[in-house]
């Protein structure tokens, strides 16, 4: 096993038990259950705006950063990210 394989395995791990403490410390029925949904959810989000850049011309660039924020906060995270790219874009313009 490389080293960048387990440096990726104990980021997954990490994003996982923060998102599951703030499950449970919300009392969910199923936190493992949402916490996985909220992680791939939010995940494939960005990766769907990553990809659809080209028809809306609004793209967020899909790297560690924006991957994790997606991964802890759902998809209001990418709704988040997607309005704090467009006021740049609208500053720079």
């Amino acid at each position: 096993m490389s080293v960048t394989m387990l440096k990726a395995g104990i980021v997954v791990l990490a994003l996982l038990l923060m998102n599951l403490g703030i499950r449970l410390g919300l009392q969910c029925r199923r936190p493992l259950r949402q916490s996985w949904n909220g992680m791939l959810s939010g995940t494939a989000a960005l990766a769907f705006v990553h990809f659809t850049g080209l028809l809306t011309h609004v793209s967020v660039p899909f790297g560690p950063l924006t991957a994790g924020w997606a991964a802890v906060t759902g998809i209001p995270g990418v709704i988040t990210l997607l309005f704090a790219q467009l006021l740049t874009q609208s500053a720079v313009l």
